[in-house]
């Protein structure tokens, strides 16, 4: 079963650097040439959602690699987890630090108590379990350690990230995996 897909040459200069970058991580582009079937779909994501929102906004980026890669675990998306694995090397998460997120049976006593407090958030919406409503212990850390604002931008990360995510992997654009090979040094492009 495939979809359409526009062709790598027909694709506008600065998407086709996204497909290119891609390609360069070892994963295959189809996903990034059916979305540019939809412009407007390409400019809200990879414009508008990572260019204004989540390589900027008020939550440090670090946070938000955190996030991103605590989120593949649940996922299970292979391709996710080494493009967001390069760029938390960039952003300051060590490639032991990704280890240890990736590892579902690991304590998160490494990270800071503001960055538990969202890895938990992460968990809990990400779940593979039905959704349960956030208790008084975690909404208590959150508020704790984060102003209302960056709860709103670190919810709405979360939210659209585990939509897509599992978006990818549904339709068939990754394929799902628990393990990773490697994670990927600093130099390697951004997804």
């Amino acid at each position: 079963m495939t979809f359409s897909k526009i062709p790598i040459e027909n694709l506008p200069p600065a998407f086709r650097q996204k497909v290119e970058s891609v390609e360069a991580l070892g994963g295959d582009p189809s996903f990034f040439q059916f979305a540019a079937n939809a412009n407007h779909i390409v400019e809200f994501y990879w414009t508008h959602f990572y260019g204004d929102v989540f390589f900027s906004g008020i939550l440090p980026v670090r946070i938000k690699e955190l996030v991103r890669l605590r989120l593949t675990l649940h996922s299970g998306c292979n391709f996710c987890q080494i493009g967001d694995s390069a760029s938390a090397v960039k952003h300051g998460v060590s490639p032991d630090e990704i280890q240890m997120l990736l590892d579902p049976g690991q304590d998160l006593n490494f990270l800071s108590a503001t960055e538990q407090a969202a890895m938990k958030f992460a968990d809990l919406v990400a779940s593979s379990q039905p959704v349960t409503t956030i208790d008084t212990e975690l909404h208590d850390e959150l508020t704790a350690h984060f102003s209302d604002s960056e709860l709103v931008e670190l919810f709405t990360i979360i939210g659209v990230l585990t939509g897509m995510g599992r978006m990818l992997v549904a339709s068939g654009f990754v394929q799902a995996s628990c393990a990773m090979s490697s994670v990927p040094s600093a130099q390697t492009k951004n997804p």
